[in-house]
């Protein structure tokens, strides 16, 4: 799986500098965690990294639950995503047909996307 965001969802957000100063009391709290008083924000910060979840993506702990695991790939790297290579075959086609068009409508468009996905065949 690429590292995509939508692929990417952390299940439990983890702490940072854009957080205000309640929210992160609040989080040390709930985790039972001592909260000095009086602290400044990039303490407050601090305290939580050290003590916070480690990153867990939603998809690998569904894939964990049905006895597989997932590999990441970067994103977007068509040597190791093939379906980028296809698509952007498929963007290239879709581009040449759609400004040799004349006169463009929903219609048009939808017809010279079905089209450029028949170019497509399993050997591709």
């Amino acid at each position: 799986m690429d590292n995509a965001p939508y692929h990417s969802t952390l299940l439990e957000r983890i702490p940072n500098a854009s957080w205000n100063k309640v929210s992160l009391i609040n989080r040390l709290k709930e985790r039972n965690i001592k909260v000095p008083m009086p602290s400044m924000k990039l303490e407050l910060l601090e305290i939580a990294k050290k003590h916070g979840p480690d990153k867990v993506y939603r998809l690998d702990r569904l894939a964990l639950l049905h006895g597989d695991g997932v590999l990441r790939l970067p994103p977007y790297h068509c040597q190791f995503n093939p379906i980028e290579l296809v698509w952007s075959e498929c963007k290239r086609y879709y581009d040449a047909k759609i400004t040799s068009a004349e006169h463009i409508t929903a219609d048009t468009v939808i017809s010279v996307w079905n089209e450029s996905l028949q170019q497509i065949t399993p050997e591709k």
